[in-house]
This record gives structure tokens, sequence and C-alpha cells, in this order.
């Protein structure tokens, strides 16, 4: 089944090889404060955080442009099409994969950032789904998931307490 993402961004495979962690955050809230893409670059410093704690190699986070093309030619709109074969501002890499992505919706009570950390990166269901190659090795190449990169890899609830903590320790920062 295909649902619609309203929080934008490329398609997302919801599987046991996702974990999803939603962020709330209220109007005023210090963590939204500057222009409306501020708030990846935060939530993606905590991730990359807590990620090298739980001893994730080579954790870096995006501070550039998406690199998402949806006008572009045939290869740019299929890569597009997939959340985990581009970059957007604040997603975390490890080892220059995608590792972690981010999306947002904003409403006047506040915005949902939502964060998709990938456990393990098998695209070819979800390029199937969509109706590409399942094999198409560059999508393949782009993302990695955790599992792949920490033996043995923390559980769920590890991950999202140290991530959780990362979030605490931010927004106390951006408080003072």
């Amino acid at each position: 089944m295909l649902v619609a993402r309203h929080s934008g961004g490329g398609a997302v495979l919801m599987d046991a090889g996702l974990l999803s962690l939603d962020v709330l955050l209220p109007a005023g809230d210090p963590l939204l404060a500057g222009a409306v893409g501020a708030v990846f670059g935060r939530v993606g410093a905590a991730w990359a955080e807590a990620l090298t704690a739980l001893g994730v190699p080579a954790v870096t986070v995006h501070d550039g442009p998406s690199t998402a093309h949806r006008l572009g030619d045939e290869r740019q709109r299929l890569l597009a099409s997939v959340c985990y074969a581009t970059l957007g501002r604040g997603e975390v890499l490890a080892g220059g994969r995608k590792l972690v992505g981010l999306a947002q919706r904003r409403r006047r009570p506040g915005a949902l950032v939502q964060c998709g950390l990938l456990r393990r990166w098998r695209p070819e269901p979800l390029l199937a789904g969509l109706g590409f190659s399942p094999d198409d090795a560059e999508v393949a190449a782009r993302a990695v998931g955790l599992d792949e990169l920490v033996t043995p890899a923390p559980p769920d609830g590890t991950v999202r307490t140290a991530v959780e903590a990362a979030m605490r320790a931010m927004a106390t920062q951006e408080q003072t």
C-alpha cells in the first residue's frame, strides 16, 4: 500500500529496516528559530551526536542544499523519488552514505520533524513498488543501515534513548 507523506521528500519503505522517530516542537521553540530549514541542522546534529556515542564511525551531517532534482532528467527524477537516494540539509551520513533521513511539516501550533534511521538498507522492494528496476546499484550505494555499521548493533530503545538525550541537551543549550 502506498501512502502520501505530507512532510515532503521521496518515498520511504516503512518496514522493520527503518526506525522512525518523530520530534514534535511547539511554536516558539528555540530549535525552530531562524529559517524554516534551520531545524534540520539542529535535529541532524543531535542524531549525529547520539550515533557517534553509540559507536557509529565517520558520522557527518549534510549542511548543503538538497541533492534531489525532481525537475531534472529521468535519472535525477528516479533518485529524487527515493528518500535515501538523495540528501537534504541536516540529514546524517556514515562514511558518506545516508543513514538518517529527515522531513518536516509545520503548522501554526508548531512543527513535526519526521526522522527515519535505516537499520538495514534494502531498496529493492521500494524500487519495485515505484516501478523502477529493483537492482539499481547506484541507489543501493547511496545509503547504509545501522546494523551494517556497528556490531553488535544497538537495539531501537537504546538508539531512541541516545537521540532523546542529545535532543534534550541541545534544547537546553539553545535556551541559554
